[in-house]
């Protein structure tokens, strides 16, 4: 799953680490930094990235006046429905090329 994800997608080793990680639990991007032992700015960058491309749920959790994200993998099965409708796509504008 997770090859077929970096090939397709065009996704770094470390975004599939990081889809790796949070897919077991919510994590903010400080305890996935200590687990990467990634920067802080290189999490973000990375969880920027992989929520853009909607791989990724963001959720805002309140913390005395504050607030910090948490972020998990979206389930799996919403990834592979989302893959193969890419997929399709891209078969499709293959064929009219090749025609």
């Amino acid at each position: 799953f997770y090859d077929l994800v970096k090939n397709f997608l065009c996704l770094g080793d470390r975004e599939i680490q990081i889809m790796k990680i949070i897919s077991k639990k919510e994590m903010s991007v400080e305890e996935i930094s200590n687990k990467t032992k990634l920067s802080r700015s290189s999490v973000q960058r990375y969880i920027k990235s992989l929520v853009g491309m909607q791989l990724v749920d963001r959720r805002a959790i309140t913390q005395g006046k504050g607030r910090k994200y948490v972020y998990k993998l979206k389930p799996v099965s919403e990834i592979k429905k989302m893959l193969r409708s890419l997929i399709r796509s891209w078969y499709k504008e293959m064929m009219k090329v090749l025609e």
